[in-house]
């Protein structure tokens, strides 16, 4: 009861804008006020991140926003983001919070009307001039059979986007290799600004399955709504080392020799190469560390009784 008085006199005592900002200190760093993609002003969470000053006409423009819908949702913590396969985990486990990036994430977005059929017929097109990669062919998807619904949902891995986000950092414990497939601006200083807010990244397995994922990325670019605007997109990829080379090396050659025809040959791309990691081999790890560690404390103990 005292210890309870005695809490209550010492609220009494603060003022009253000091314990208002001590109570709100949790609500803060869960709520993060959105701004316009384009000038960083504030605005409210129903306006999808856009201001009604100049800027949002011409970004309109800019986005081609009229073609299909998405749904951005924020992101409190990117480690714990849903990914439903095991590699997909652990690609998402390993990225870096990005703390006050007002980070948001897209899951899916849909086309609709006349894209359907140009999507479906553009997706034939897509892998006709690639060079192949040796000494496995690449892993394409499979058309499917009679007519694409509409509207179509298309399921994204890793669409990002946010304030200032550098892949680099980002991305700092997923990329043991980088290469870069298409564009001139180096790995290291790529970064999400006003204009450019938007980080498309897939994951895949295998390197054979690069192309595939290259055109995912390709119809992101094109028929998505508000994708356009992407700062860098990225695949990420497992197996072996030589696959990977074989598979990027590859893919860079028929992105060059496109003479421009896909919209990512317009656009920063990089393939990252991120080592597998088995779960149970790393709680053991973590086992080993700790039991070496008692061991040596131990010893230190017995010293100072000494």
């Amino acid at each position: 009861m005292a210890v309870l008085c005695l809490m209550l006199f010492a609220l009494r005592a603060w003022p009253q804008g000091v314990v208002a900002d001590v109570l709100s200190t949790r609500t803060r760093q869960v709520f993060v006020a959105p701004s316009c993609v384009f000038c960083s002003q504030v605005v409210h969470p129903a306006m999808n991140r856009r201001c009604l000053g100049p800027c949002h006409w011409e970004g309109e423009t800019k986005l081609q926003a009229t073609r299909g819908t998405s749904d951005w949702m924020a992101v409190d913590d990117i480690q714990h983001t849903y990914a439903a396969k095991d590699f997909e985990q652990q690609v998402v486990a390993r990225l870096a919070t990005q703390a006050d990036h007002g980070i948001e994430r897209l899951t899916t977005y849909t086309i609709s009307g006349d894209n359907v059929t140009k999507q479906a017929d553009l997706q034939q097109q897509f892998p006709s001039s690639w060079v192949s990669p040796k000494p496995f062919p690449w892993k394409f998807f499979k058309q499917m059979k009679g007519s694409s619904p509409d509207p179509m949902v298309v399921e994204c891995d890793l669409y990002l986007r946010g304030t200032d986000l550098k892949p680099n950092d980002l991305f700092k414990d997923c990329a043991q290799c980088i290469v870069q497939l298409a564009g001139t601006t180096p790995w290291e200083q790529i970064r999400t600004t006003a204009d450019l807010p938007i980080i498309l990244a897939e994951v895949a397995e295998t390197p054979a399955s690069l192309q595939a994922k290259l055109w995912q990325l390709e119809r992101a670019l094109t028929f998505g709504p508000d994708l356009q605007q992407a700062a860098c997109c990225v695949v990420c990829l497992n197996a072996d080392m030589n696959s990977f080379r074989a598979a990027s090396t590859a893919a860079r050659r028929s992105l060059n020799s496109s003479n421009a025809t896909f919209k990512l040959a317009h656009f920063d791309v990089f393939a990252i190469w991120t080592q597998y990691r088995n779960v149970y081999a790393e709680i053991r790890n973590v086992k080993d560390d700790v039991r070496e560690v008692k061991t040596l404390l131990e010893q230190l103990i017995q010293k100072l009784e000494q």
